[in-house]
């Protein structure tokens, strides 16, 4: 499968938050007794803990940043740094299946203790996985990989951070399994913002280094996913 360019229900879990490295059961994927993770139904005002907790590989990439949708049946989980997708029902387990970009490079773990400068190096540099989307339209979930760029001593980094450059969707079908992916044109995009309608994915090309930006417009460009 491919997506070609043609021109939230949140779900109510407040989920994952982390205990820490020394503390964690290391039995992978099982609940941390030290962890406290809180449910929470926005209309009856119920709260409930949650057993799940971080898995042991996001402690390994020393990033637990995290983003996460709601598909059919499941909540789907993407760590920033992290190849493997996590699925759960109820929070109460979170089972893995590898969902890796083809575009990635291999990548050093984040600096220790780094200075602001380095770390916003680090970050720019780096590849990580930076949303997860369900289609309910069409079944299917998009990964949004960004894929790193060398930066020079005179670049503006707060700005590079801010509109990162390069990305590519990683396309899963229903059971999670890899079916295509599409490298997006450099410097066009900036998929923190989007939204899913029936004739596809709306990405925003509101970033500073499209050429065509315009503050005064809001500009989403429509992707279509289709059989290749």
């Amino acid at each position: 499968m491919k997506i070609i360019v043609v021109t939230a229900i949140f779900a109510l879990y407040i989920g994952l938050t982390g205990c820490s490295n020394e503390k964690y059961n290391k039995v992978a994927l099982q609940p941390s007794k030290e962890l406290i993770n809180i449910g929470i139904h926005l209309t009856r005002g119920a709260a409930s803990l949650c057993p799940a907790c971080y898995p042991e590989s996001a402690y390994e990439t020393r990033s637990v940043q995290y983003q996460w949708c709601r598909g059919d049946e499941l909540y789907v989980i993407s760590f920033e740094r992290n190849d493997k997708l996590y699925t759960t029902v109820d929070f109460a387990e979170l089972k893995a299946t590898t969902a890796k970009s083809n575009f990635h490079r291999k990548t050093e773990s984040p600096p220790t203790n780094p200075a602001p400068e380095q770390y916003l190096r680090y970050s720019i540099e780096t590849p990580s996985y930076t949303g997860i989307i369900y289609d309910k339209y069409r079944d299917a979930y998009y990964r949004i990989c960004y894929q790193g760029k060398t930066t020079g001593k005179d670049d503006n980094l707060m700005q590079l951070a801010s509109f990162k450059p390069s990305y590519s969707i990683l396309i899963l079908n229903k059971h999670l399994e890899v079916i295509g992916e599409t490298l997006l044109h450099e410097n066009q995009f900036y998929p923190e913002e989007y939204f899913i309608a029936k004739e596809g994915l709306y990405i925003s090309e509101n970033t500073v280094f499209n050429e065509n930006y315009n503050e005064n417009y809001l500009t989403y460009r429509l992707l279509r996913l289709t059989k290749r």
